[in-house]
C-alpha cells in the first residue's frame, strides 16, 4: 500500500481496506502541536501536517488546503493552543467542510522524539483512533510511519524522493526512487525537511520559493519540496500572466484614447504617456517601439512640463537598445541629440550612444583577433596529433579533439563570426549529443549559442536553445535558460 493510502486509512480510523467511495470525503490535517514548546524542532508543526496533506492529494483524495485550516484556526483563535481536544477539532472540521480531522502533537526529551496522533469524526466529535511512537529525532520519518502503521495495521512505504522531469536529463526516470536509510543519507533529508517546513510558514511567495530552493540544495530529490515548488511556480506564473493581461488591457485603453482625435488634447497626451510608461515598465519593447513611433508622428501637446514627442523619441531609442537593434538605436539616438539638445534626457541618451559605440569597437577588435586565437587552437590540435603518433592512444586523442572542436565553437561565437558559429556549433552538437564523455563540451556549445543569440537580439532563438539546455543538461542547463526571463518582449 502507498503511504498516501495508509494515511487515508489512518484518517478514517479504519482497520480494513479503503473503499473508493470514501475518497470523496474531505479530510483536514491540523498543524501538529509542539507540546514541549522547544524552539529547536518547532518547524515540525507544519511539516508533519503538510506531508500528510501532500500524500493524500497525490492519491487524488479530497483534502482541505493548509490555508483554509489556518483560517479556521484563526477564526477560533487557536494558533497558540497546545491542547486541542476532539470537540474543538470537530468545530474546525465543520468550518472547513471536512468529515475527518487529524490532530496530533510531539515533544522531545534529549535526542528522543515522541509523536502522538488522534483522528476525530467531525459529525460526532468522537476520536476514532489514537497512536504514539517514540524514537531518535533523526528517525522522524520512521516515527511518522509507525504512527500510521499502529493505527491501520498496514505497512507504510515512505515516498521522499523523486526525479524532476523539467530539470532532469533527458531519459531520467520520474518515478520515486528508494534511498537506503543511513546516518549519511538522513542528515540531508532532515535538513531538507526542516527548510521545507520553514517555507510553509512564509507568507511572501518569493521568500517561500527561496526557502524551498534551499531545501532542495540540502537534498535535491526531496519530494515534498519539489512538489511544493512546482505548485508555487505554477501559481506565480498564473499571477504574472493575469497581471500582464490587466496591464495590456490598460495599455489598449490608453492607446485608444490617444488615437481618438475627438478627445481633449490633455487626455490624449496623458494616455500617450501612460501607454509608454506601462510598456517600458513591463519590458514590452516590441510593442513600445510601435507605439512610440506612432506618438512621435502625432505631435501631441505637452503633458504638464513633458514634451510628448521628446519622451516618445527617447522611448524609441530605449526600445531599440533593449531589442539590440544597434544601427537603429544609433540613428534614433543621434536624431534625439540633434532635436532636443536641452532635454533632461540628453545625458542618458549620450551615455547610451557612447556605450553602443564602445560595444561596436570591442566587437571589431574581437573579430580581428579571431585569426590569431584560431592559429593557437590549430597548433594545440596539431600537438595532440603529434603526441598520439609517438604514443598512440586513440581514445585519448578522440577526447582531446572533441575538446578542441568545442573550443572552436566557443571561439567563433565569442568573436561574433555568427554564420560560422551557428554552423560549427550545431554540427558539433549533432555529432556528439548523447556521448557521456562529450557532454560537458556539448553543454558549452549550447551555452555559447544561447548567449550569442541573446547578444544579437535573437531572443526566440536563444529561448529555443534554453529549452534544449533544460532537457539535456538538467539543473546547470536550467540555470542558464532561466536568464531568458529577463529578455525583452
Amino acid at each position: 500500500m502507498t503511504r498516501a493510502a495508509v494515511v487515508l486509512a489512518l484518517a478514517m480510523g479504519a482497520a480494513g481496506p479503503v473503499h473508493a467511495a470514501s475518497q470523496a470525503a474531505p479530510y483536514a490535517v491540523m498543524p501538529f502541536k509542539n507540546i514541549g514548546g522547544g524552539e529547536e524542532l518547532a518547524w515540525l508543526s507544519l511539516g508533519m501536517a503538510e506531508t500528510m496533506v501532500s500524500d493524500l492529494k497525490k492519491e487524488k483524495f479530497a483534502v482541505v488546503e493548509r490555508d483554509q485550516v489556518g483560517a479556521a484556526l484563526a477564526e477560533l483563535k487557536l494558533q497558540q493552543s497546545v491542547n486541542v481536544d476532539a470537540s474543538t477539532a470537530a468545530k474546525v472540521g465543520k468550518i472547513v467542510g471536512a468529515r475527518t480531522v487529524v490532530i496530533g502533537g510531539y515533544q522531545t526529551a534529549g535526542q528522543q522524539l515522541r509523536i502522538t496522533a488522534r483522528f476525530v469524526d467531525v459529525q460526532t466529535g468522537v476520536v476514532r483512533q489514537t497512536a504514539k511512537a517514540t524514537g531518535k529525532v533523526g528517525a522522524v520519518f520512521a516515527l511518522q510511519d509507525r504512527i500510521v502503521s499502529q493505527l491501520t495495521g498496514r505497512k507504510v512505504q515512505v515516498r521522499r524522493h523523486r526525479a524532476t522531469p523539467k530539470r532532469a536529463k533527458k531519459g531520467a526516470s520520474a518515478a520515486p526512487k528508494k534511498v537506503a536509510v543511513s546516518a549519511e543519507t538522513m542528515k540531508p533529508m532532515l535538513d531538507a525537511y526542516r527548510l521545507y517546513s520553514e517555507s510553509l510558514g512564509q507568507s511572501d511567495p518569493m521568500a517561500r520559493r527561496v526557502a524551498l530552493l534551499q531545501s532542495l540544495q540540502a537534498d535535491p530529490g526531496f519530494a515534498y519540496a519539489l512538489d511544493e515548488l512546482d505548485a508555487l511556480e505554477l501559481r506565480l506564473a498564473a499571477y504574472k500572466k493575469q497581471a500582464l493581461r490587466e496591464v495590456l488591457a490598460r495599455i489598449d485603453a490608453a492607446i485608444a484614447i490617444y488615437r481618438d482625435a475627438t478627445r481633449p488634447d490633455e487626455d490624449r497626451a496623458k494616455a500617450a504617456m501612460d501607454a509608454m510608461r506601462d510598456l517600458q515598465v513591463n519590458r514590452q519593447y516590441t510593442a513600445l517601439l510601435e507605439v512610440c513611433q506612432e506618438i512621435v508622428e502625432l505631435q501631441l501637446p505637452p503633458y504638464y512640463t513633458m514634451n510628448i514627442s521628446e519622451y516618445a523619441l527617447h522611448a524609441c531609442f530605449t526600445a531599440h537598445q533593449q531589442l539590440v537593434h544597434t544601427d537603429e538605436a544609433m540613428r534614433v539616438g543621434e536624431q534625439f541629440l540633434k532635436t532636443y539638445p536641452g532635454s533632461q534626457l540628453h545625458q542618458s541618451v549620450t551615455l547610451g550612444v557612447e556605450q553602443l559605440i564602445k560595444q561596436q569597437r570591442e566587437r571589431k577588435k574581437l573579430y580581428a583577433a579571431y585569426d590569431e586565437e584560431l592559429a593557437e587552437l590549430e597548433e594545440r590540435a596539431a600537438g595532440f596529433r603529434a603526441r598520439d603518433e609517438r604514443r598512440p592512444n586513440p581514445e585519448r586523442l578522440a577526447g582531446q579533439l572533441v575538446q578542441v572542436e568545442s573550443q572552436r565553437c566557443s571561439l567563433l561565437a565569442r568573436h561574433y563570426h555568427v554564420e560560422e558559429a551557428e554552423r560549427h556549433c550545431k554540427e558539433f552538437i549533432d555529432a556528439h549529443a548523447g556521448e557521456e564523455r562529450a557532454d560537458p563540451w556539448v553543454y558549452q556549445a549550447r551555452v555559447q549559442l544561447f548567449f550569442l543569440y541573446r547578444n544579437l537580439g535573437r531572443f526566440d532563438d536563444a529561448r529555443r536553445i534554453g529549452a534544449d539546455l533544460i532537457v539535456h543538461h538538467g539543473d546547470k542547463g536550467a540555470d542558464v535558460a532561466d536568464t531568458a526571463r529577463w529578455f525583452p518582449r
